[in-house]
């Protein structure tokens, strides 16, 4: 992992200081893949006002958020968003972070009340570093963030909710023996 470039161009001492939330004040559906033009607005206003490290963090969010969820595939629960295996290239992935990019991740996924962002970020500390507690983290997030989604007015009468398909399902089924039986029973 030495060998590879940050994906986290910031400052980590400056992680406490920025909201991370804020930019998502404006979303309705809560999850990451709304989350994605959220920060993306607010990369360029934090680069307009000339505050770089916001615009760092906000940016490192971004891809974060990008990152997405593959259900079938329990050996590898994230993909790229866009690939061009023919150019040999695709967007980046939980194993492209660096360590000081996870140690960035570990200090965000304090500062976030959002559960759908905090059981991303969480999940990425699980993907990365094998952490228990953090897969166990967020299995819960997830779970919150899935109940958060679950409204009346997203169903369809006969077909079921029209909210991603990933809110219905416990992230915890992806990696069940990592949790201890009591967590798996509670997932």
């Amino acid at each position: 992992m030495a060998d590879r470039k940050d994906v986290f161009e910031g400052d980590k001492t400056f992680l406490p200081g920025i909201d991370i939330d804020l930019p998502l004040s404006i979303v309705q559906t809560r999850t990451c893949e709304q989350y994605i033009d959220c920060y993306s607005k607010a990369v360029k206003e934090a680069a307009d006002q000339g505050d770089s490290q916001t615009a760092a963090v906000y940016c490192f969010l971004q891809i974060i958020c990008t990152f997405g969820l593959s259900l079938d595939t329990p050996a590898t629960p994230f993909m790229p968003m866009w690939s061009s295996p023919a150019e040999g290239k695709r967007s980046l992935v939980p194993s492209d972070l660096t360590r000081n990019d996870i140690d960035a991740v570990r200090i965000l996924a304090k500062q976030t009340s959002d559960p759908a962002l905090r059981a991303r970020l969480h999940d990425m500390l699980w993907e990365t570093t094998n952490d228990h507690l953090a897969g166990s983290e967020a299995a819960r997030c997830y779970g919150i963030a899935a109940e958060q989604l679950d409204l009346t007015d997203d169903w369809i009468f006969g077909i079921g909710p029209t909210v991603p398909v990933w809110r219905s399902e416990s992230p915890a089924l992806l990696f069940p023996s990592a949790l201890s039986r009591e967590d798996q029973k509670r997932a």
